[in-house]
């Protein structure tokens, strides 16, 4: 399987006109959350593989973590950009799967989607 088929499935899956809308808006985050953590984390240990492994935390946790020491270690900006984006969705994805006496709209959804493209553009400007 490709990672983009969770992405790609995510976006089809927000431009239908399935119902109950809530559970598709969460749906939806949940599958742009797993595309975007598979692609950052295929990135990261193909780039940065030594300093990917060497960093701790759970696996969702990690990527967060391994982008603020890139950050500070290349001194590169866009690290940080991607370590706080990828942290929001973490957020989003939370709230989409497990606060469920919390609201999720059709702008949370598309908030996610928002960020999950933010996130792979600034993986292209990494390259």
């Amino acid at each position: 399987m490709q990672v983009e088929e969770f992405y790609q499935l995510a976006n089809n899956l927000a431009n239908s006109e399935l119902e109950p809308l809530e559970a598709k808006y969460r749906t939806v985050i949940g599958r742009i959350y797993y595309a975007t953590y598979h692609q950052v984390t295929q990135y990261l240990t193909a780039n940065y593989g030594d300093e990917f492994v060497v960093t701790g935390g759970g696996m969702h946790e990690k990527i967060s973590i391994c982008c603020q020491r890139l950050a500070r270690k290349t001194n590169n900006r866009k690290f940080y950009m991607l370590s706080a984006k990828y942290a929001h969705l973490v957020e989003l994805r939370v709230l989409a799967d497990y606060k469920i006496d919390r609201q999720c709209t059709k702008d949370t959804m598309q908030e996610a989607i928002d960020e999950a493209d933010k996130i792979i553009a600034l993986i292209e400007k990494l390259n």
